[in-house]
């Protein structure tokens, strides 16, 4: 298992420059986790996306869809 960031997550997503990186990544090990405010963090980026013109409201939905199956669980970090 590999825990990500919503950055390496969106890189997938999006097909940024790092993609090539995080595909290969992806296929080294597919069992990924994300902290707990992944959905928050990719939703504000792909918003900003939408409301700059650079992305359609579809294409972002099926981007947030695609997250949900990349990083299917979710770890909580505990401070005690």
């Amino acid at each position: 298992m590999i825990v990500v960031d919503s950055t390496v997550l969106l890189d997938l997503l999006l097909g940024d420059p790092g993609e090539g990186v995080v595909a290969r990544v992806l296929a080294t090990d597919p069992e990924w986790a994300v902290p707990f405010l992944w959905r928050s963090e990719v939703a504000n980026v792909l918003a900003t996306r939408v409301r700059h013109g650079e992305r359609t409201l579809e294409s972002v939905l099926t981007c947030f869809a695609k997250g949900a199956h990349h990083a299917p669980r979710v770890i909580r970090i505990r401070f005690d």
